[in-house]
């Protein structure tokens, strides 16, 4: 007895160190939240902030035990016009309620300005409320595009209140959406009255009378050109040519530009007219936007130094080519067909995304407006073209998109194996607490055949974490990179043999028959110990779901490049609904063996993971009630 106590004291130290790997393996998912872009933070379910990530106490500049203390609270670095929002929703969450993400402003002790918090409800395995999960991204750069947005906004208003034109924009319901100052001049209302009100209410009756019918043409989706007399509030009249053009998103007329300049003067046209190209003119050189006059011919005729400078010519340089000329090779086919529908005014502008290379050869990817300029005969004179560089923005979506992906994969991923490692542990550690706790206990009476039973009983469900807890060992070293792969050349024959030897006794427990088929000698090159690992999975997994008195076989075939090996059983087969499933994580393919073995299907998804490490394939055959066949390659020398 003194012995057994030995051994299973010397197999809890064992247990102990494997626990400290796994420690380790912890440590290192916290050093990835540490480095990753989101924070994270946990209240249980009276609301106490219990958890906060590495990065995220980083950020704040405190140690962790000051939040979880309660000596700081989180809400210290709210700005104090969001902190009652956040209070608030965590009230809701808490409550059952389901919270949007809400953008939440910071007080000026951090770098950043702009937090998007997302609150999620945790469950414990009864489904019940157990606390809030709060990830945190920062996304100061975000609100500082949209007030970038914001300021260009008020550069069009200023451009527009400048120009001798009236300028409006009406919706659908015949309500003014936008006018600019001299519209308002004009009527004899203030902007921000006009703005919002029926325009029959705006104008006089008469006038309304004669644009009505050329409103209800431009929101049918028609340009509209025409000239008429307009009287205004004062009772004033002058002569007007209008332009109604058509407002267009997704494909639906939304409601229409208002652009009107008073001919009442041929003179003071023309003198208008003068101004506006003067005043154009210098907002094309002078804009940094980057803009370009193209020819119908798609030759540039006028290009600004913004443009020149995205692309990396001189103005002189791209006026001798064409658009083309400056397109990647696989774009130049889009927005052709926008550009001829302008052009026989289909449709006013075309708003396309397209690749050009720079003088260096670079690749710049740019979003770009396209509209026309007519002459006096209203036919297509010149295009004006406007390159807006979305390059980083497209990299950093593109970016974002990949590594929202992997965050996800790699979250399911271990969400999957910690749900599943935790259910296959915890029965045989209780069995192992139980049948001890039996033989420690001196008021029940065991005989010898008793005992000995329990110890067996022990011995397997120690056998059997073990088992898990190798395969999780060699799991982690494979996803940190800490596996070590040193091919050799090994003899297929002699490497069966040993493989049949050390699992010939888990298989006659089971009266199970292990064969060696090997039509003639082969020789592989890889790592002993993964090869060894991928049979001692295989073939467990094949004692596990074959029936008492059945058989497995181990067969190597040569290949031209490769030897294929087979682990060939007579057990119970596998669904075919479960076969795509095999080699991931999902919980929903474990299956009990034929003598109500459990399994975490680690082992299938570690075999998987060395066969390709070791440059092979694997994959599985089976059908219900006639057994199964895992195949895997492996290089020749």
């Amino acid at each position: 007895m003194t012995t057994d106590k030995q051994e299973l004291q010397n197999r809890l130290t064992e247990l102990e160190h494997e626990n400290f790997r796994l420690n380790q393996q912890m440590e290192f998912y916290k050093q990835f939240m540490h480095n990753s872009n989101y924070w994270e933070t946990y209240r249980d379910k009276t609301g106490k902030l219990v958890y906060i990530s590495p990065n995220l106490e980083e950020k704040l500049g405190n140690r962790k035990d000051a939040y979880i203390n309660g000596l700081i609270q989180i809400t210290d670095f709210i700005h104090e016009d969001d902190i009652d929002k956040i209070l608030s929703n965590y009230k809701k969450v808490m409550q059952g309620s389901d919270v949007a993400p809400h953008k939440c402003r910071l007080n000026s002790k951090l770098s950043l300005e702009y937090v998007l918090i997302d609150y999620k409800r945790v469950l414990d395995d009864n489904g019940e409320f157990n606390g809030i999960r709060t990830c945190i991204s920062d996304i100061t750069e975000l609100e500082k595009k949209e007030r970038n947005i914001h300021n260009t906004d008020e550069l069009l208003r200023n451009i527009t209140d400048n120009i001798p034109a009236l300028v409006g924009q009406i919706d659908t319901d015949l309500k003014y959406t936008y006018v600019n100052k001299r519209y308002a001049d004009y009527s004899g209302i203030e902007v921000d009255k006009i703005i919002g009100s029926d325009v029959v209410d705006i104008i006089s009756k008469d006038t309304f009378e004669i644009s009505h019918r050329h409103m209800l043409r431009a929101l049918s989706g028609e340009f509209v050109s025409f000239e008429t007399r307009y009287k205004n509030s004062a009772g004033e009249v002058s002569i007007f040519k209008s332009n109604f053009v058509p407002d267009i998103k997704n494909n639906q007329v939304i409601g229409f530009m208002v652009l009107a300049w008073d001919i009442t003067k041929e003179q003071q046209a023309e003198i208008a007219l003068k101004e506006s190209e003067d005043r154009f003119r210098g907002l094309f050189k002078q804009s940094h936007a980057a803009m370009a006059m193209v020819g119908l011919d798609m030759r540039f005729i006028e290009c600004n130094e913004a443009f020149c400078t995205l692309i990396g010519y001189n103005e002189s340089e791209l006026i001798e080519k064409t658009v083309a000329d400056i397109t990647h090779p696989e774009d130049r086919k889009i927005g052709m067909t926008e550009i001829k529908s302008i052009a026989r005014g289909e449709i006013q502008y075309a708003l396309v995304q397209k690749r050009y290379l720079n003088k260096n050869k670079t690749v710049i990817r740019g979003e770009l407006t396209i509209s026309i300029v007519r002459n006096e005969d209203g036919k297509p004179w010149y295009y004006i073209v406007l390159i807006q560089d979305v390059t980083k923005r497209y990299m950093a979506e593109k970016a974002l998109k990949e590594t929202d992906i992997q965050l996800k994969e790699l979250n399911d991923t271990k969400d999957k194996l910690f749900s599943i490692i935790a259910h296959d542990l915890r029965s045989p550690f209780s069995n192992i607490v139980s049948l001890s706790d039996l033989l420690n206990d001196n008021e029940i009476e065991l005989d010898s055949t008793q005992s000995n039973k329990f110890i067996e009983l022990i011995n397997s469900a120690a056998k059997s974490s073990l088992t898990l807890l190798d395969n999780l060992l060699n799991w982690s070293k494979s996803q940190t990179g800490k596996l070590e792969n040193k091919p050799e050349k090994i003899v297929m024959s002699r490497l069966l043999n040993k493989v049949k030897e050390n699992l010939k006794a888990q298989a006659v427990v089971k009266d199970i028959s292990l064969n060696i088929l090997q039509s003639e000698e082969a020789v592989i090159c890889a790592d002993e110990n993964m090869v060894r690992l991928i049979f001692r999975n295989l073939i467990s997994n094949a004692i596990k779901f074959t029936n008492p008195g059945g058989r497995i076989d181990l067969i190597a075939i040569k290949k031209l490049n490769a030897v294929e090996i087979s682990v060939r059983d007579n057990g119970v087969g596998i669904p075919e609904d479960k076969l795509n499933q095999l080699f991931t994580i999902n919980s929903e393919t474990q299956s009990v063996g034929t003598a109500n073995e459990k399994g975490s299907g680690l082992g299938l998804i570690l075999c998987k993971e060395f066969v390709e490490k070791l440059g092979g394939k694997i994959w599985v055959e089976s059908q219900p009630g006639l057994g199964s066949q895992f195949i895997f390659t492996l290089p020749v020398p």
